[in-house]
């Protein structure tokens, strides 16, 4: 048979060096569309923030608030500690984990099928990242690497290393749980997994239950030291409840909005096809490898539908786990050769518009630049600080200003879906900043999520009052504008 000739006469090694190599290479020029561009999405501006001031022994919840887990914040902390300050820092290390992802999925993928279907997928992969969002900094292209890491370790449940294995991949899980919280299904699915893989070979009722305990303490292991941490610094109960109780405390705006089934429609398309062809097309070398990428792709999706508020760049979680369940139909033994594993990722790179993309991030870089130099003069690092309502969070680093607030994320105080869910009353703490007052605000013509009526019309009647446009720059769709206090005009 076709599948059982590969597999005994495997390609050879300069083939497979090649391969791994020309996925490398598309990982770094897709990763370079948006180098340099400090707004790209708007979270990873905050991470960036809260990392550096991490290195300045100012603390995430005490001193500067979210709700992602510290270990999110310590890797970009790490980022800007190892190639100084400015986004390139964190997208260095961002390039380093699209590495290592697309590394694994080509190694993965090669469980189930040749050479080229296997670089083809960890490309098609790479763009599937990008086109879903995690082509900067965003939280998916740092906790990906050690989902694809559990799946790379489980995937041999003959191997004599197999405990030792479950092990690693177990703390891996633990770790990208404080990367993000969401990837709990995964961990939770791939940890099952693991267990059957014991109860398969005859393991007791009593082994398994005490491995399974063993798992979940390893799993928990990285968060139990974080909070032991905090409650060292006396701050347990602030983060506690920064990183659990808040997410329950935000309103949801729903898991089924329109326009995120209209983009996540590819990817499950993607899976149902990959399983339609594993039976009537071309059966994967490995089916327990297959198994495991196919529960990993349904807990992957879970971890998408987990909080109440869905994100486009959520779908990112699922590109890989997709992507590799599709291989079936895209395989390059079937009827169209080496027509099949091209098309997709010929049809991603399209749909993405690269030279779209990249004059998209060198204006808005530029864009950010020039609000900064407007800025920068009006605010310092001590008491004159800067208030970005809305716009880039980026303009804080970048103007060199203090922050008004430890809540310096834009939307944690504009926007309505936080009422009651961030720890203080957002009017009272926009109040409390206006009245300083700031000698400079940002704002957006258009926002990004339903906002807080009573903080909108404070920031609004303030600007009208007291302030006057002191420059304005397109960002992406919307017009950026930075107001100066009149008080200040010579």
């Amino acid at each position: 048979m076709a599948d059982q000739a590969r597999i005994e006469q495997p390609a050879p090694v300069w083939v497979s060096i090649a391969a791994i190599t020309a996925v490398m290479l598309a990982t770094l020029v897709l990763r370079s569309i948006w180098w340099g561009d400090p707004a790209v999405d708007f979270d990873e501006q905050l991470y960036s923030h809260i990392g550096a001031k991490l290195l300045q022994g100012e603390w995430p919840y005490i001193d500067h608030w979210d709700r992602k887990p510290f270990g999110l914040f310590a890797i970009f902390g790490f980022a800007h500690g190892l190639f100084g300050a400015g986004p390139e820092a964190f997208q260095a290390m961002a390039a380093i984990a699209a590495l290592v992802c697309a590394w694994l999925s080509y190694t993965i993928a090669r469980d189930l099928t040749g050479v080229l279907t296997s670089a083809a997928a960890a490309v098609l992969i790479q763009v599937l990242l990008s086109v879903y969002g995690a082509r900067s900094g965003q939280a998916e292209i740092f906790f990906l690497p050690f989902m694809l890491g559990m799946v790379y370790l489980l995937r041999d449940a003959k191997s004599a290393r197999f405990n030792s294995r479950v092990i690693i991949a177990m703390l891996l899980g633990g770790i990208a749980l404080q990367i993000k919280y969401t990837v709990l299904p995964q961990c939770i699915a791939l940890g099952c997994y693991a267990l059957f893989q014991h109860y398969r070979s005859g393991k007791t009722l009593l082994g398994i239950t005490l491995r399974a305990a063993l798992y979940a303490g390893l799993g928990i292991l990285p968060s139990a030291f974080v909070g032991a941490i905090y409650l060292s610094l006396g701050a347990w109960d602030v983060w506690w409840f920064a990183n659990f109780e808040s997410f329950f405390l935000r309103e949801p705006a729903g898991r089924f909005a329109t326009y995120v089934w209209m983009f996540g429609l590819p990817l499950l398309l993607l899976m149902a096809g990959g399983w339609y062809g594993a039976v009537r097309l071309i059966k994967p070398d490995h089916r327990e490898t297959y198994a495991l990428v196919s529960l990993w792709a349904l807990a992957s999706l879970g971890s998408v539908l987990l909080p109440g508020t869905i994100y486009f760049y959520y779908l990112a979680a699922l590109a890989p786990g997709a992507v590799l369940v599709a291989i079936p139909v895209i395989d390059a033994r079937g009827p169209l050769r080496w027509f099949h594993p091209l098309i997709l990722p010929t049809v991603a790179i399209i749909a993405l518009a690269p030279h779209q993309r990249w004059e998209e991030a060198r204006t808005s870089a530029i864009a950010v630049d020039r609000l900064a130099q407007a800025i920068a003069p009006l605010v310092d690092q001590d008491q004159a600080c800067l208030y970005i309502h809305d716009g880039p969070t980026a303009l804080y680093e970048a103007s060199g200003s203090c922050t008004p607030s430890r809540f310096l994320y834009p939307d944690h105080l504009n926007n309505g879906l936080e009422i009651g869910a961030i720890g203080v009353d957002q009017a009272a703490e926009a109040r409390r900043i206006l009245a300083t007052p700031p000698p400079a605000i940002v704002t957006a013509n258009r926002p990004v999520t339903r906002q807080n009526r009573a903080v909108f019309a404070m920031v609004r009647d303030a600007i009208e009052a007291d302030y006057e446009l002191l420059h304005q720059e397109e960002i992406g769709n919307r017009t950026i504008s930075a107001w100066r206090l009149k008080e200040q005009v010579e």
